[in-house]
């Protein structure tokens, strides 16, 4: 069968004088026997999702970074006033109302978090890559180093970062918090809730305070040495570790950050944090089915993406690890797999979808452990956030936001560490109920969390069959984020859909992830998939 590479499909497509609506054409290619459907747009295209991704990049280094308070820094902003292109100068009940209502956070207006910008730092990167333009590579460099030398705790070394800590630009200390009783409560919680994706270079720029976080987490995170009893959460300003919250997906940043530092310092006690956690977890593993309990204080039950980011996180933890420790860690993490390719899967266009709770003990995919575990919770609302499958599309808080598509792209990421084709399956079966799917978040808002990851999976399933339908279904999802997400003239995503309402960028929303979805679009269609490797953080 003939294929045809996208610039050749380009050169067959007409645009139509005067409207900006694309003709699409359908293809006949004469000979090869193919009546093509596939990637039939101009380089128009390609060019104005490469610029979309830029323009924001450029946005982002000339009005998002901190020129507030007494100390000016080249730490990027989490939220812009899109009205005004400034950071707002306070909270306000609008800012309150958008981040309680779609995040269920705290109000991050007048402060920095790199951990919402884990693929801002992705795309500058990229493009310094792509243009040999040095500016976006150290903008990046100068951000990560700043804030890991001046936001990190003298007690604990933990950094202002996460879901409930940031860095205050116009106090210059932590404010964050939540207003109760009309007097602002400053959190004091630190959670590390992404995959840092940037060790290597904040081991370039910040060595000392990369080592002091990665001890400061071995020390200050866990509760206990022997045991390795934790929490997600913990203090930031003094000893303050909890226990009973130990989910798999944070095990997986943790074993990766005392990998990475371990590889920059050599630093034995990281391979000790390293060599109890894993024996840690190998007690904590379902003897019955070898999945990974939810938490401590509920063993019963499974989260399927938390296993699935633990295989990956903790792989690339075990590269850079010396042996035997990183085949010990390996063996483990391939039981893990195991366990999870048991796991029923409903993918036909009609099912149920990717399992997203199991029950420990049999791997039935239910979420009554759950209900037991949270007795607390309604029904209906343990039925919306802890439903068993994912579904196709969500933007509610947390685990209500666990869709098919996070599950399916953690499986590629997997695939590609592995060659596993049970990974595979699975993600062409998960795209393939996308292609054709008009985006219904459950809560009724558009954000740019609710696009980005099903556009990397589609991406992802062109890599592996390069069906060209994937790639339609992708810019499908472009068009809409740039009906629903964008106004002309400005370069930023807004935070939803409801512009008029809310007319902010904010970090949270995981914009920076849509753009730099955007820039692999346009190398898609331009031929240079290959340019840069670059993978959406939304775990």
């Amino acid at each position: 069968m003939t294929s045809l590479r996208p610039s050749e499909i380009a050169k067959m497509i007409s645009v139509a004088k005067g409207t900006a609506r694309l003709v699409v054409a359908l293809l006949v290619v004469v000979g090869g026997g193919m009546i093509g459907h596939g990637r039939c747009f101009a380089q128009d295209d390609a060019a104005r999702y490469l610029q979309m991704a830029k323009a924001y990049a450029d946005g982002m280094i000339q009005l998002g970074r901190d020129r507030y308070g007494d100390q000016h820094s080249p730490v990027f902003v989490s939220t812009l006033d899109l009205r005004t292109m400034k950071m707002p100068s306070s909270t306000s009940e609008p800012t309150r109302k958008m981040y309680s209502s779609f995040f269920r956070a705290e109000d991050y207006s007048t402060s920095a978090n790199p951990m919402y910008h884990i693929d801002l730092y992705q795309l500058l990167e990229a493009l310094t890559v792509l243009t040999d333009d040095p500016q976006y590579r150290n903008a990046a460099r100068e951000s990560i180093g700043w804030f890991f030398k001046n936001t990190q705790s003298p007690a604990t070394g933990l950094m202002a970062w996460g879901e409930h800590l940031a860095w205050d630009l116009i106090e210059d200390k932590v404010t964050v918090g939540n207003m109760r009783d009309g007097q602002l409560q400053v959190s004091d919680i630190h959670e590390f809730y992404g995959p840092w994706l940037h060790w290597k270079t904040t081991c370039e720029v910040a060595p000392d305070a990369a080592r002091r976080f990665a001890v400061g987490l071995w020390e200050h995170q866990i509760y206990d040495h022997r045991t390795c009893d934790y929490s997600r959460h913990a203090r930031y300003s003094k000893h303050g570790p909890g226990r009973g919250y130990e989910f798999a997906r944070q095990a997986g940043f943790y074993l990766d950050t005392w990998a990475s530092v371990y590889r920059s310092t050599k630093d034995p006690e990281l391979l000790i944090a390293v060599e109890k956690f894993l024996d840690a977890w190998q007690r904590r593993q379902n003897p019955d089915t070898g999945l990974l309990p939810f938490e401590g204080r509920s063993p019963d039950v499974v989260f399927v993406l938390h296993n699935l980011a633990f295989t990956v996180d903790g792989w690339e933890a075990a590269k850079k690890l010396p042996e035997p420790l990183a085949s010990r860690l390996k063996t483990f993490i391939r039981s893990v797999d195991d366990a999870i390719l048991k796991l029923k899967t409903d993918l036909s266009p009609g099912g149920k979808g990717f399992p997203k709770i199991a029950d420990a003990h049999t791997g039935e995919v239910t979420n009554r452990a759950m209900a037991k575990a949270r007795p607390g919770y309604s029904m209906e609302f343990i039925n919306q956030r802890y439903s068993p499958y994912g579904g196709l599309w969500a933007s509610v808080y947390g685990a209500g936001s666990y869709t098919d598509a996070r599950h399916a792209l953690l499986c590629y990421y997997r695939y590609r560490q592995i060659q596993r084709d049970e990974y595979q399956t699975l993600v062409l079966a998960t795209a393939g109920r996308y292609v054709g799917s008009q985006p219904k978040p459950l809560a009724g808002t558009l954000t740019p969390k609710t696009l980005a990851p099903v556009m990397a999976l589609l991406h992802a399933a062109w890599r592996l069959s390069r069906d060209d339908k994937y790639i339609v279904a992708s810019r499908r999802l472009a068009e809409h984020a740039r009906e629903r997400l964008f106004e002309p003239g400005v370069a930023f995503p807004f935070a939803s859909d409801r512009r008029d309402d809310y007319p902010y960028y904010a970090s949270i929303s995981y914009g920076d992830s849509l753009m730099l979805m955007f820039l692999e679009l346009a190398l898609i269609l331009q031929d240079r998939e290959d340019a840069v490797a670059v993978q959406c953080s939304i775990r």
